[in-house]
């Protein structure tokens, strides 16, 4: 999870974007940071010292790897009623990005 960024000539897009905060928390929209089109995403902490930043962020559009050997931290988990936005909008950018690679029907190779 990273922040969108709010420098002019950014190519990170909104739309690609969401907020992600913890239960309890109300989500935040930056100062200057445009409208996002996607619900925000609420994680429900895996402990009451789990913390998001307010200018946490997640992206729908890449697939970031994490090797095996990386050590990560449980935050929490997606709470139920986020579930199946979070999930649709994965499918939703996941659709998008394997018809941006599709062979166009018709066409030559």
């Amino acid at each position: 999870m990273g922040k969108v960024s709010l420098d002019e000539g950014s190519t990170n897009k909104t739309g690609e974007h969401a907020i992600i905060h913890m239960d309890g928390t109300p989500p935040q929209s930056l100062r200057g940071e445009p409208p996002m089109s996607k619900r925000p995403i609420t994680v429900v902490p895996a402990s009451e010292d789990k913390k998001l930043h307010e200018a946490s962020r997640i992206r729908f559009d890449k697939v970031f790897s994490i090797e095996h050997n990386v050590r990560v931290k449980e935050v929490g988990k997606i709470s139920p009623d986020s579930m199946a936005w979070f999930c649709q909008y994965w499918r939703n950018e996941a659709i998008a990005a394997a018809n941006a690679v599709a062979p166009r029907s018709g066409g030559h190779v």
